[in-house]
């Protein structure tokens, strides 16, 4: 339970003031879940694990908001405008997750095949009712009901492959492939009528195929590793009726990683790690399929691009025989050109006034950083005692 006050300003694209919206309300919210999970292991022989999983969960959620709400507007249809709204939601979300790992041991020298499979099975559906009612200008008074289903599925597989080429090295090959359809309807009325402006359907495919390789070896005390991935993601994202708005898209990017550590016989550890990855946007904020609110809306991007991320981190950590450690991490990113909503004010035909409205942007570079230092103590053979400051 809550209460709520929310007041707002819109200016208009030449800074003049456009609305007022002034609102408070109180709210309430319940929610009952509930899971189950299996998890079954069985050694073929001793070099051969299978690995069975199972996992679901249902999630019912209910809430109630309640709100008295002042709206004037200066530019277009001026006035003063009153009215009570209450908004009733009521979703459920039930999920299966299932899962079989095969893990085989091929040499002594720690050669490693490893096969995963993991798939899940999502259902969600929500019903919400918006009542709002005017206290003058009944002609503006409506009583909503958007029913939303929205099905989905997720399958992955990967095959990873681990060959020791002698004592000091290894090679790792591997596979990841996974394709996630998804399927959302949403049926809206209003006073009993299909509202046609914002009852619309889509499904979505998306298909990921990765190839990764990579290398690690010894040199006495110092150990270099470096892999490589590239990774193909797919989008086949169709409205019906709306072509305009699908979204057909081929992504190919390289993902490089180094990394290297050296130890020294008084038990000094140092390590290094870079790692550059590429993301591009996903279907639904490509689209140009608009989405109505009921003082808003919003709409996807096309020309967005992929974004670039750079992670470098470096450490050093000190051993002491039978008292503990001490540590220091060090730790460097940086984003360039990823994609964030922004939200603007603009005219829209539909509204006949002024109204926020929102979209993906590629918005620009960000940089974070952080150093950390921790400390292990070991007053006893059963006892550990950490600190951590960063």
């Amino acid at each position: 339970r809550g209460d709520t006050i929310n007041n707002s300003r819109l200016l208009a694209p030449n800074s003049k003031l456009s609305s007022i919206i002034k609102s408070k309300g109180h709210s309430k919210n319940s929610t009952i879940s509930g899971n189950l999970g299996l998890d079954f292991d069985y050694n073929i022989d001793t070099n051969t694990l299978v690995n069975l999983w199972l996992w679901t969960s249902v999630t019912q959620d209910k809430s109630t908001h309640a709100n008295r709400t002042e709206r004037t507007e200066y530019l277009f249809s001026p006035g003063r405008y009153f009215y009570n709204e209450e908004v009733r939601s009521n979703s459920l979300l039930a999920d299966v997750a299932y899962g079989v790992m095969l893990e085989k041991k091929l040499d002594t020298m720690g050669g490693m095949l490893f096969v995963d499979y993991t798939g899940t099975l999502t259902r969600n559906r929500s019903i919400a009712r918006d009542i709002r009612i005017f206290d003058n200008l009944t002609n503006l008074d409506f009583d909503r009901q958007r029913t939303t289903l929205n099905p989905s599925q997720w399958h992955g597989i990967t095959a990873d492959i681990a060959l020791p080429y002698n004592e000091d090295g290894e090679v790792d090959l591997g596979i990841m492939a996974d394709f996630s359809p998804e399927r959302k309807e949403v049926s809206e009325t209003n006073n009993g009528l299909t509202d046609s402006l914002r009852s619309y359907s889509y499904t979505n495919g998306t298909y990921e195929l990765s190839f990764y390789a990579g290398a690690e070896h010894h040199f006495g005390h110092f150990t270099l590793g470096a892999s490589l991935s590239a990774d193909n993601v797919w989008y086949r994202l169709q409205y019906p009726n709306a072509d305009s708005s699908n979204v057909q898209k081929h992504y190919l990017t390289f993902s490089p990683t180094v990394h290297a550590s050296y130890s020294t016989e008084s038990m000094h550890n140092f390590t290094f790690s870079y790692t550059h990855y590429i993301t591009p946007p996903t279907a639904t904020q490509l689209t140009r399929f608009t989405v109505y609110g009921y003082d808003s809306y919003s709409m996807g991007n096309p020309d967005l691009s992929k974004g670039y991320t750079d992670n470098l981190e470096l450490g050093w950590e000190r051993y002491f025989d039978h008292l503990g450690s001490i540590g220091i991490n060090a730790w460097y990113n940086s984003m360039r050109n990823q994609t964030g909503t922004l939200t603007d004010v603009a005219y829209c035909d539909h509204f006949r006034r002024i109204v926020a409205f929102s979209q993906p942007f590629n918005i620009g570079t960000a940089r974070q950083g952080g150093l950390g230092l921790n400390a292990t103590l070991r007053p006893a053979d059963f006892m550990n005692i950490r600190f951590y400051a960063n």
